[in-house]
């Protein structure tokens, strides 16, 4: 007789115990799971919205504030013109920061309008109005004598209209303003370094000013080829009628930039006068007009 071999029944402790082990190992299962190794942080992304425009903020600055550099450097050089040019660029400018602070609003971007605007106005009114020199309308003509004056020479000698006549040259009489005054500095020095110019054409240059006699022998040691004169009791600039009232920063009189050529014989043949203190003509442009009104000079 064989003997039946039989399985031991299994016990309720013994199949949950199966059943939890069965449930860690095939995923889905009903039973509990082990859970997961935590994963990685994802990596932060860059915002996507838009960057604020910068070409009209760039071109803004640069229209802006870049043209008083550049003028500077024209006064510098001697390039006496009305900067007509630098107005309307740097309004331009004011336009463009107002379009980059539209586009994109900070306070940085107003305060840069706010300046660019200032500036603007400041430079057209600086043109338009503060530089204006009044309508000439003293006694000196073309074809007539020039009138009688005296001033005193930097070494306290007298000039007087009798040195005009006469001579072996003609004079060409420069009135300036002060040495606080950058554009006159500027001309004298562009006079100063073409004086071979004048000496072939046999021209004497004399400057003038209402200074005193320090200011004078300072000026004619800035600019040892060209005669500097002090008009300080006025006789010249009453006589040719050049006085600008007010026209100094302080508010005190002023001459107005003229140029006179006088010829040998002590006659007016050329007047330079501006509308605005800003404008001078080079020495180039003054021995052009010499050239065509006292040909026969050289």
């Amino acid at each position: 007789m064989e003997s039946a071999s039989t399985t031991p029944a299994a016990t309720p402790a013994s199949q949950a115990a199966a059943s939890q082990a069965a449930g860690a190992q095939v995923p889905g299962a009903g039973g509990p799971q082990t859970p997961a190794a935590p994963s990685a942080a994802p990596r932060r992304r860059a915002p996507t919205g838009p960057r604020p425009p910068r070409v009209a903020l760039g071109l803004g600055i640069v229209c802006a504030f870049l043209p008083p550099f550049i003028y500077g450097l024209m006064i510098a050089a001697s390039v006496l013109t009305v900067p007509w040019w630098a107005a309307v660029t740097i309004s331009l400018g004011a336009v463009l920061l107002l379009v980059a602070t539209i586009q994109w609003f900070n306070v940085w971007r107003a305060a840069l309008f706010v300046l660019g605007a200032a500036l603007a106005a400041a430079t057209w009114m600086y043109i338009l109005s503060w530089s204006q020199l009044p309508a000439y309308n003293g006694p000196l003509k073309v074809g007539e004598p020039f009138p009688a004056f005296y001033a005193l020479r930097a070494n306290g000698t007298k000039l007087t209209q009798e040195v005009l006549k006469g001579g072996e040259g003609s004079h060409l009489i420069v009135l300036f303003r002060g040495r606080w005054c950058a554009y006159c500095m500027a001309q004298l020095a562009d006079l100063d370094a073409s004086h071979r110019s004048f000496d072939l054409r046999h021209v004497h240059v004399i400057a003038a000013s209402i200074e005193g006699g320090a200011e004078t022998l300072q000026t004619q040691a800035d600019f040892p080829n060209l005669e500097i004169v002090s008009d300080a009791a006025r006789k010249l600039i009453d006589a040719t009628g050049t006085l600008h009232p007010g026209g100094a920063p302080n508010g005190s009189d002023t001459a107005a930039p003229t140029m006179v050529l006088i010829d040998q014989q002590g006659v007016v043949r050329w007047i330079f006068r501006p509308t605005r203190y800003l404008a001078r003509p080079s020495s180039e442009e003054v021995c052009a007009a010499i050239d065509e009104v006292l040909p026969q000079v050289w």
